[in-house]
Formats: C-alpha cells, structure tokens, sequence
C-alpha cells in the first residue's frame, strides 16, 4: 500500500478471454444508519427502531404506540413529555421518530409507560452517511431486557452483493481482539459512502502466539480508486463511534497487501499501515489465504490489479518473500475452491466467469495459484520478446489461456502440488 495525500485515477486492465475464474459469492455483514431528513442543516434526524418477536410480546403488554424521550443538547424535554413514535409504513414491526439533530441520546418507551430500552446514543452513524450496494433503510432492533430490566439495541441490517471482476479486496488486520465492528469510509467531497466489512467475524489461527483477527472489504475498484478514505471502528452494537483514522488516498496495490490501524503516539492520532505477518513472528493461514485471499483473484483476468498479472504482488504479500520466506503456512493444495473451466468459442469474460457459459469445477488453492503463475510467466517471457495480450476480439489470449487451462487440468496440476508439498512448510 502506498499511503499517500495525493492519488491518481486508473481503470481496470482490460479483460480477458477464458481460463478458470473464481465462482460468484455473496457476502453478509451487519450495518446501520437513519436518514437525515431533508430541509435546511439537517435539523433532525431520522431513528427508526424494530420491535418484533418474542421482544415485542415483553414490550407491548398492552396495546397502543411506543413512545420516544431524547435528551441532550438544547433540549429541556422533560420525562413526562415522551412523544408517541410513528408507524414506518415501508417496514412491518417498525417505528421512527425524526430527533432533534442537537440531541445526544433517546430511549424507547413502552405503550404503557413502565418499560424502556437502554440509552441510545444519535450517533453520526446514523445521520449523514450513505452505505453502499443494496443496503436500504438500515434500522436497529429492540433487544431482550437484561439484568437492569432496560432492553438492549443492536444493528441488524445485512449488506447484500455479488463480488466480480470488477472488485477489489481490501485486507485489515485487526489485532487480538474479536470486538468491534469495522467500516471503511470514502469521501467524496461533502458527501461519504460507508463500505461495511464484508467479512470481520471469524478468527484466524496463525501459530502458537494466539490468534490474530482479520477483516476486508469488497469495493468496486473504479468507485474507489483515487478517493479519500479512512478506516472507522464502533461498538458491538453499531451505536457508538470507537475510532477513525486519518485520511488516506485509495492507490492502486492496496487490495495486495494487508493493512493495519495503529495509534501514532507522536501526533496522537490513529493510522494506518501496511502489515506483514512476518514482522511479528506470525503467518497466514492456509485456511485464511485459501478460502479468502485467493478468491479476490480472477484466475485469467490480465489485469495487474486483481488478475494474473498483478502475480507478483500477490506471491510476495501473501503467499512467500522475495526472498523465499514463506508467508502462507500449511498446505494450499488441501483447501478445495470451486473455480469455472473455460469453454472454448465464449466471447466474454464475464460469461463464463458468472457461470452462464462455464462449468463449474473443483480444483484447490494451490492449483489456482500455480495457474496464475505460469500464465504470468507466460506474458513476460522475454523470448517471446513484446507479447500481445489481447489480439482481434481477445482471440489471442483466450488460445493461449484455453491451452494453459487445459493443460493444468490433465495433469500440470499434480506437478505443482507435488513441488508445493516438496518447497512450502506445512503446518
């Protein structure tokens, strides 16, 4: 990662034709946020709060409308002058209420007046940032009560996309610690589009020092590229801000390498900074670099970003050093993927990349990466002097990938695996 204050704009390599490309995936992840409502300064703020199942039947023992007190700022609201919140016609169990922007916290109140939810913060997080992909109208939940007889809240909206060829992985490396939810943050001029991890749940093992947790984000490379970011941590419950970090330029090579936030004592501000595991005495996992990094790669993409020409990168980052250290402990060969093979006579990439025209087949992480190489190799064998990747409609590279594919298949696959066996450590 170049962190930088300056950055540049660069597309996507072209794409190519054939070869083995990585099967669709959908990710989930948990997000929040309330409409500001429209009008001058963004006067109030829009909360909207979910209460259903066996919540709803604690909470609404007798029938009639909750009702919302907030506190803070230039309010003098008093107790008894809790206001009754309002229906959300667009979602069934919902209820909303438009908060005066100036006020710090609001509590839920049952219809009856005798119960409550815990304090809840208006954070920032709900009032001026616009998330990404098809996440709509994000909302919080009424919890169960708990020992203080206060209801507890919680964010409970997923972020639903498909990751293609036209993305681009984003690693952080979170520390010892499970807590917190991450969100990576562009800015774009007044306005901000918050990108929620797509993944930043599950531990990682790494070795007898503990386990090391990790996140990442799928972003859309051309949306991203050259944009000002920072990286933000909240609360298990999404409702209190934790950190932000400075303001950093997206570049090209930041979805090759891990990224950590840190807090720099000298100018008391958080971060951020490449990682490489190595430095702390640890390494990846063959799970982890199996089942997530290698997916983020398309197999015969020619791009330099995240196809098989940005080979070098990826080898170096997340697999062995330049100088033959190895990164990825235990053996990639024993991590099954599913990948598409080429068929012969596709005229896009993206046809048999999303399965319309390919074959889904079993393979594994080793053979998927020792693939990439040699189609890399290929392309900048100096005796073949000043290659072309792309001929008339792609003709070229979909001969020399069909041929390459092929040929891994019937049996270049058994050799790699047993060099691999032979040169990487194992766990």
């Amino acid at each position: 990662m170049k962190l930088k204050k300056m950055g540049f704009t660069l597309g996507l390599a072209s794409l190519a034709l054939g070869g083995v490309a990585f099967v669709t995936s959908t990710g989930t992840t948990g997000a929040v946020k309330a409409d500001a409502v429209d009008g001058e300064a963004a006067d109030t703020v829009k909360v909207s709060i979910v209460i259903d199942g066996e919540v709803a039947k604690g909470f609404f023992e007798t029938e009639g409308t909750p009702y919302i007190y907030y506190y803070g700022g230039d309010s003098d609201m008093g107790w008894a002058d809790s206001k009754p919140m309002e229906v959300d016609p667009s979602r069934p169990n919902a209820w909303c209420y438009d908060v005066p922007a100036g006020a710090t916290h609001y509590i839920v109140r049952d219809p009856g007046l005798t119960k409550q939810s815990v304090n809840i913060p208006v954070s920032p997080l709900w009032s001026d940032w616009t998330w990404c992909d098809d996440v709509l109208d994000p909302y919080l939940a009424l919890g169960a009560a708990g020992q203080d007889g206060k209801y507890g809240i919680y964010a409970t909206v997923d972020r639903q996309y498909t990751l293609t060829s036209d993305m681009v992985r984003y690693f952080v490396h979170r520390g010892d610690t499970a807590s917190g939810k991450y969100f990576y943050v562009l800015i774009d001029g007044e306005n901000e589009t918050y990108y929620p991890a797509s993944y930043a749940e599950a531990e990682i093992a790494t070795d007898t020092q503990g386990t090391t947790w990790y996140a990442y984000f799928d972003l859309p490379y051309s949306e991203v590229l050259g944009k000002q970011y920072k990286l933000v941590s909240t609360d298990d419950a999404v409702c209190a801000l934790w950190y932000e970090t400075e303001v950093y330029t997206f570049e090209k090579g930041d979805n090759n390498v891990i990224h950590q936030r840190y807090w720099d004592e000298a100018t008391k501000t958080q971060k951020i900074r490449d990682y490489n595991p190595l430095d702390s005495k640890r390494r990846l996992s063959h799970s982890f670099v199996g089942n997530y990094v290698l997916p983020s790669y398309y197999t015969c993409l020619d791009s330099d970003v995240n196809g098989f020409m940005a080979f070098p990168e990826l080898k170096r980052n997340f697999i062995v050093t330049d100088d033959e250290r190895w990164i990825v402990d235990g053996d990639l060969g024993s991590v099954e993927i599913k990948d598409y093979g080429y068929v012969p006579g596709t005229e896009s990439y993206e046809d048999f990349y999303n399965g319309d025209k390919g074959e889904a087949i079993t393979t594994n992480a080793w053979e998927k990466y020792s693939t990439m190489e040699s189609l890399y190799e290929k392309a900048t064998a100096p005796a073949a002097g000043a290659p072309t990747i792309l001929g008339e409609n792609g003709n070229d590279l979909t001969i020399a990938i069909a041929s390459i594919v092929g040929a891994m298949l019937l049996g270049v696959g058994a050799y790699f695996f047993l060099r691999k066996k032979k040169e990487a450590p194992r766990a």
